[in-house]
């Protein structure tokens, strides 16, 4: 309701962002800030700072990420803010059962068998499924972050060729295709200079099947001349 009646549009909502892919490491921080949480909880002198900042930073921000999605009914926003709420629930619950079990805190109240203990294959089962999307999504990310490190890289080294050189270029990375288009300026580019370019790019893990140059420039130059 909130981002619907927002007269505020974000063009380039990259916090949200972070939130629609969660890996294998967001995982490992709500499993930390569980642990965190329920040793500040434990102790006689008991504080609420620890608590306060998990719910605050592990589970409000993929919510408020979720009610935008809907908002602009968008599903990746939504589905993928919202596995991030869960990977968040569940580890954190996870680390608070597992020090509640370890420090054993006597149990004040269990009015049956079913209620006090959860079969392990269950819990098994809900962490694989938890967990096994994420760890996808952290190699897809790293290797989304090695290609533009890469990109950036034949961009630096082949700034100047000649009389042609790449004044932008566009890195786009996703699990069916990875891009590279390079946009040039100046006289159109020598088979030899991109035969250079594109030993440099394989040095680099990127193929040629995956560079796009686009010589509009080049062109317009050369007909104003």
């Amino acid at each position: 309701v909130f981002f619907i009646l927002s007269p505020l549009s974000l063009a380039n909502p990259s916090e949200l962002l972070a939130r629609t892919k969660p890996t294998i490491y967001d995982v490992l921080i709500a499993l930390f800030g569980g642990f965190a949480g329920i040793i500040e909880t434990s102790r006689k002198d008991k504080g609420s700072v620890i608590t306060g900042v998990a719910i605050a930073t592990a589970l409000m921000p993929p919510l408020c990420t979720v009610g935008y999605g809907i908002s602009i009914w968008k599903g990746t926003f939504i589905f993928g803010a919202l596995y991030l709420f869960i990977i968040n629930s569940i580890f954190i619950a996870l680390a608070t059962f597992a020090t509640v079990k370890y420090f054993r805190f006597p149990i004040v109240e269990a009015s049956s068998e079913t209620r006090k203990h959860l079969p392990k294959a269950a819990v098994y089962l809900i962490l694989l499924i938890v967990i096994v999307p994420s760890v996808g999504t952290a190699v897809s990310v790293v290797k989304e972050n090695n290609f533009k490190i890469h990109a950036e890289k034949v961009v630096a080294e082949n700034k100047n060729m000649g009389k042609c050189f790449i004044y932008d270029y566009k890195a786009t990375y996703s699990r069916k295709e990875a891009k590279l288009e390079l946009f040039l300026a100046g006289e159109t580019l020598p088979p030899e200079a991109k035969k250079r370019l594109y030993n440099s790019a394989e040095e680099y893990g990127i193929t040629r099947s995956q560079i796009f140059f686009h010589e509009d420039a080049t062109s317009m130059r050369q007909e104003l001349s």
